[in-house]
């Protein structure tokens, strides 16, 4: 049997040619994500939710697009957003997550949120708004400000100085 010393690890070809076949995997998925992704740009229509795929516990999942729109910043850069929600594995995980891409349509990273009522459900005039929730009673009155450009970090208020922060993971 030929073994292979990874990271001060002995590994079997069996895990190797398995890891392998997963980041194959995975890599093809993100391609078919950035091929929907691309479709639901084109179209740019604001607010209108695409779904690709449906989830059952034997596929890569569903996912559901949403575009919010296009703004120009004061860098003098023009910015869309649009939000993911991926429903995947047998408990119907989802990743959630707001998508900022440049007016060329290029993918510039996303903010990674925790739960779907943290996706904004509007923009206008360069400021993502959400919606309240029964957690969140007030959320409607909150807005994340993108005038200025993309920020490194947001913060996403639940109550009056409580909610959480994302970071912008660049593509």
């Amino acid at each position: 049997m030929i073994k292979v010393i990874v990271k001060n690890k002995i590994w079997s070809m069996k895990k190797i040619i398995l890891m392998v076949c997963v980041l194959c995997l995975v890599h093809l998925r993100i391609q078919a994500q950035g091929k929907e992704q691309l479709q639901v740009l084109k179209k740019a229509k604001i607010g209108y939710e695409y779904v690709f795929g449906t989830w059952t516990a034997e596929n890569e999942g569903e996912t559901h697009l949403t575009y919010l729109g296009k703004f120009h910043a004061s860098n003098g850069k023009t910015y869309q957003v649009m939000t993911s929600k991926w429903l995947w594995g047998l408990s119907k995980r989802a990743t959630n997550r707001i998508l900022i891409f440049d007016g060329q349509n290029r993918y510039l990273g996303n903010y990674m949120v925790s739960v779907a009522d943290d996706l904004p459900y509007k923009m206008e005039k360069g400021k993502m708004w959400f919606k309240n929730t029964e957690e969140c009673p007030n959320r409607s009155l909150f807005s994340v400000d993108l005038r200025q450009g993309v920020p490194e970090k947001i913060f996403i208020e639940c109550s009056k100085g409580a909610g959480d922060e994302y970071v912008f993971e660049k593509g």
